[in-house]
């Protein structure tokens, strides 16, 4: 009797589909220049954007410029939220397909004829979740899928996912159940794979706000502590003969002008006070008077003061120092330059804000109210109380189009003040 062959082994086969989401990829911190961005001398920021050749391969197609780096806090922040919107909404399909999957396992004999009609259809609106539609295609039917236009993806899995699910379609129409649900096994995976796309992605752009971030944080305290430290040389040499020696002085000048030129690398209009700086510390290492000496410092100060404004928020404290010793033309100037970079970022500013921060942006607003009033702008100050009010209401963008021309008149007003003093 011959011998009996071996049993084979029973492979255990996964019947169902089970929701996946992928590992959340946690961001490091990252240098500037490994991320391709560049900080420009007239304070705009030059980020490459990239085009996905192959699954792992990336090649920079173009660049995007923001005008300062709260733009592109804001443009980042933005971005994000739209690549965990798509994320989440690839997540959900890809549950639902699942489901969808396990149903047709269990009941598909059973079905009649309109379940199965509903199946398909509910197949064929999660292509349309997956790959949007063109607008000249919206009204196309189910029966009329193979004319259907849609958007540019640009993620690959996604298209093929799409793709699998109209072909599990056709199979389904034709009664052959198991291709169908193979090929939404398929589609499943590429679902899994294009999230693990996207929060590659999140990770990228939250190490790429970082950056900017740590830009932020870092120019605000240059400039803050490179203008305090000339404050503080003034208080040194306003006497007539300081206890100091003037060579010391002089270091603490040159300081001050390294800083300077860090400074004005991210923004070129911090480089007009350089030349005032050496002009000091050439006049401190001279022996004349130090009344020039004054004079130049005097000079470098209201330059980086003025530069600053337009790129950095300033702290309630400065602005109500600058209200009691400050004068008109510098009021109006740092008015327009604080309103129009607080107009540009309110409404993302107050959508991340908690309730002490957002208390903190209405005093902000009244403090600049407080600035202007007894100026010329004076007649502006209401609007700004608008702007505040508008705030508290939860509309930032009114807040922002009730700014915005105040800015701009206030801008007008100084130059004409600037221009009559030349006079």
């Amino acid at each position: 009797m011959p011998a009996r062959k071996p049993l084979r082994p029973i492979v255990r086969r996964e019947v169902y589909l089970k929701p996946t989401v992928p590992i959340t990829h946690v961001p490091k911190v990252v240098p500037a220049e490994l991320l391709g961005i560049e900080f420009k001398p007239d304070g705009t920021i030059r980020q490459p954007r990239y085009k996905r050749i192959a699954p792992d391969k990336l090649e920079p197609v173009s660049s995007m410029v923001y005008k300062d780096v709260y733009t592109a806090i804001r443009a980042t922040s933005h971005i994000i939220a739209s690549v965990r919107s798509k994320l989440e909404r690839v997540k959900i399909v890809q549950q639902m397909l699942a489901s969808m999957h396990a149903t047709l396992y269990e009941s598909w004999p059973n079905m009649n004829a309109k379940q199965r009609d509903a199946a398909r259809h509910y197949l064929f609106g999660l292509i349309d979740i997956i790959w949007p539609r063109l607008e000249s295609s919206k009204g196309l039917s189910i029966e009329e899928r193979d004319k259907i236009k849609r958007v540019r993806l640009e993620i690959s899995e996604l298209r093929r996912a799409a793709e699998r699910l109209n072909e599990a379609i056709a199979f389904m129409e034709s009664g052959n159940i198991g291709a169908a649900r193979t090929l939404m096994a398929e589609a499943s995976k590429n679902l899994v794979e294009s999230m693990k796309h996207f929060l590659k992605q999140e990770a990228y752009l939250r190490r790429r706000k970082k950056v900017y971030l740590r830009e932020q944080i870092i120019s605000e305290q240059k400039f803050f502590a490179t203008y305090d430290s000339l404050r503080l040389l003034m208080q040194l040499i306003s006497g007539p003969a300081p206890e100091i020696p003037r060579e010391d002085l002089a270091q603490q000048l040159r300081s001050a002008i390294e800083n300077v030129d860090a400074l004005s690398k991210r923004y070129a209009p911090f480089g007009a006070a350089t030349k005032h700086l050496v002009e000091a510390m050439a006049l401190l290492r001279s022996g004349v008077a130090l009344n020039e000496a004054r004079t130049s410092i005097r000079r470098a100060m209201a330059a980086i003061y003025l530069a600053g404004s337009a790129c950095v928020i300033f702290p309630r404290e400065r602005l109500a120092e600058l209200k009691a010793k400050g004068g008109e033309r510098v009021k109006l100037i740092v008015a327009s330059n604080q309103l129009r970079l607080f107009a540009n970022n309110a409404k993302h500013w107050y959508e991340k804000a908690r309730p002490e921060q957002r208390r903190n942006m209405f005093d902000f607003l009244r403090a600049l109210r407080l600035l202007i009033t007894g100026t010329s702008a004076q007649q502006f100050s209401i609007n700004i109380a608008k702007a505040e009010r508008a705030l508290r209401d939860a509309k930032p963008e009114q807040c922002k189009e009730l700014l915005m021309p105040v800015a701009e008149k206030t801008a007008e007003i100084s130059k004409k003040q600037s221009k009559s003093r030349k006079k």
